[in-house]
């Protein structure tokens, strides 16, 4: 009795329905695989967020600097240093969704931070000697350390961490007013893109508003980013969203 083996016609039609049903599950899996990151970057903010509370409750509520003391003394620390008692995981400061990830030096209790956040000076911030070959120190978050813009005085237009705040009885709404949030390590540690006006365009150039939202410009109005509002909750929150009027996040002013 002869088999009747498949045609090619019927292999042709076969390969063609697995590319397609290819082409239409692949994406989905992706979104799911990042929607999961998401989730697990959600809850490690909601975990600094809440080591950022019982730190204050531990300093009459004076919030921890973005950096404390000088590059290349034994003073040098950054709030991911002081918060590591409280959080008591390091690896709540890594993000999935981020390529790079941050080292934990266990002889000095800090993170290795390069003096400048630079190349051109690789030596460690704490102990000002060589930071180990292949060691990554690039901080997948950083606390809103944004200044004031040119030509005002209102310290209310400061960011939470901004040396001139540093105090939780200075924000009035604490709910709408994010302390901690995706980074794009231009200035590690802090998001601190000089002084405002916290426009798209600025904020975009400190925030990694690419890494959750699947756009591909940074200052798109569509992305966003995971962050730790001053409360202690955590929430996605779009770019366009975070630097709307009156309302706007960046500020510990909620009228702004």
């Amino acid at each position: 009795m002869r088999r009747r083996a498949f045609t090619l016609i019927e292999l042709l039609v076969v390969i063609a329905i697995i590319a397609i049903l290819a082409a239409i599950l692949f994406p989905v899996f992706a979104r799911a695989r990042e929607a999961a990151r998401k989730s697990n970057c959600l809850s490690n903010l909601s975990q600094l967020g809440k080591g950022v509370m019982m730190y204050a409750q531990d300093y009459d509520e004076i919030l921890p600097r973005a950096f404390f003391g000088t590059c290349g003394t034994a003073s040098a620390a950054s709030w991911a240093d002081v918060l590591v008692p409280y959080v008591k995981n390091v690896k709540v400061y890594d993000c999935p969704s981020s390529t790079t990830r941050m080292t934990f030096n266990a002889a000095t209790n800090t993170f290795y931070r390069a003096i400048g956040g630079s190349p051109n000076n690789p030596n460690d911030c704490r102990t000002n000697g060589a930071i180990p070959g292949g060691t990554t120190m690039d901080y997948n978050y950083g606390v809103n350390n944004f200044g004031v813009p040119a030509g005002q005085t209102d310290i209310t237009l400061n960011g939470p961490f901004s040396n001139n705040i540093l105090n939780l009885a200075a924000i009035t709404s604490p709910a709408g007013v994010i302390g901690i949030a995706d980074s794009r390590f231009s200035s590690p540690a802090a998001i601190s893109g000089g002084n405002g006006p916290w426009d798209i365009a600025s904020v975009a150039g400190q925030v990694h508003a690419v890494r959750h939202s699947g756009v591909t410009a940074t200052a798109d109005p569509s992305g966003g980013v995971t962050a730790a509002f001053m409360d202690g909750h955590a929430k996605y929150v779009g770019l366009g969203t975070s630097v709307r009027r009156p309302g706007n996040m960046w500020t510990v002013s909620d009228a702004d």
